[in-house]
């Protein structure tokens, strides 16, 4: 080491506050100043690198985001704080089959595996990464205001990726991390794994618990959603040195951590009166019912949109999006577009509530494929 780095302050977000409650996954949500994407590097990929020798897995969204300034920012954040500890090398051009390598220059071993989330599931499930330190999803949350959109079939293809990884990591458990902005309480990966997005609150750390069922055995997975509030001393620095942040109200409200996604969304959280199921889309592990008003003059809106894990009964006939989640009594929606063409009507002219943010942002995902 040639010399010290730059000290760190206690000031900023450390991984270590949220290991001590001792889940399997850990979701830290904030806006960007409070240094989480730092403290993973350095504390968690470099430091088991460093302890253990073990690789970690980096998830990101889009092939696109894996960009050379982005893979060089690993080795930045670390020599920066650590002084010139690592030095890596990586491919320069697209990588093959999702997966990109950042290898130690001088081991020539991996020292982190980044995985495109939106590779085809099959591709994913053949990756064979051996033991790993553990799993880490970087920017776990988008902001559909300016077009972003998370991978397809985002869950699925996170439990085949992480079932294989963790099986290589027996007897011990593969930790996984998410660390995001809070631009919105829903995520679908957290969803998945029985977080209730909408009882999230800034400021708070939340535990939740879902029993899954793996070879005949059932398993329960325990998942930590720290809503991460900037400490008071770091705000009014940050205020002092860009007072910027006070003109913008709605960067301001995304600073004071309100999910500025959320903001002014019609939600009805009851089913209201007078309306019935007219079609059910299954998107991943969850389903959206749509409901329709019986009378052609609604106040409220002309549809009513309900997310939720209650099982249609087996006389429904249930709408997909994708081939992949083809089941029995199942229908495939890009085959009937024109049967959907009241609802995006509807849509388009924002006649619809929702039942949650959940399912606004469910609806933004079936938009794209009827």
């Amino acid at each position: 080491m040639i010399d010290s780095g730059k000290e760190r302050d206690k000031l900023h977000y450390m991984v270590s506050e949220d290991d001590g409650f001792d889940t399997d996954c850990v979701f830290v949500l904030s806006p960007r100043e409070p240094g989480k994407t730092t403290s993973i590097i350095l504390d968690k990929v470099y430091g088991s690198y460093k302890k253990y020798g073990l690789p970690s897995v980096v998830l990101v969204n889009h092939a696109a985001d894996v960009t050379e300034a982005y893979l060089a920012s690993f080795e930045e954040t670390v020599n920066t704080f650590k002084g010139y500890e690592i030095h890596t090398k990586y491919p320069t051009s697209a990588s093959q089959g999702g997966v990109t390598i950042i290898k130690d220059k001088e081991t020539n071993e991996p020292w982190i595996y980044v995985v495109s989330m939106n590779t085809p599931k099959t591709r994913l499930k053949r990756l064979n990464l051996g033991k790993v330190a553990l799993m880490w999803y970087d920017e776990c949350n988008v902001d559909v205001n300016i077009g972003e959109k998370w991978p397809d079939n985002l869950s699925t293809k996170w439990n085949e990726l992480y079932t294989t990884l963790a099986r290589n990591s027996y007897p011990k458990k593969l930790k996984f991390y998410a660390t995001g902005n809070f631009y919105t309480r829903y995520n679908p990966l957290m969803v998945y794994l029985g977080v209730a997005c909408s009882k999230l609150t800034i400021g708070k750390k939340s535990v939740f618990k879902k029993d899954f069922v793996v070879g005949g055995e059932k398993i329960t997975i325990k998942t930590l959603v720290d809503c991460y509030q900037l400490k008071p001393e770091l705000r009014e620095y940050i205020l002092k040195h860009n007072p910027g942040y006070s003109f913008d109200d709605t960067y301001r409200r995304y600073f004071e951590g309100e999910a500025i996604g959320d903001i002014g969304l019609p939600i009805v959280e009851k089913q209201p009166e007078g309306y019935q199921i007219k079609y059910i889309f299954k998107l991943e592990s969850r389903y959206l019912y749509i409901w329709r008003s019986n009378s052609e003059n609604s106040f409220l809106a002309k549809y009513w949109l309900e997310s939720t894990n209650r099982v249609p009964g087996s006389h429904r006939d249930v709408f997909v999006i994708s081939i992949e989640q083809l089941v029995s009594n199942s229908i495939l929606s890009s085959s009937f577009k024109r049967l959907f063409e009241a609802l995006k009507f509807a849509i388009s002219t924002s006649a619809i509530a929702y039942n949650s943010p959940e399912s606004f942002y469910a609806m933004q995902q079936l938009w794209q494929c009827i």
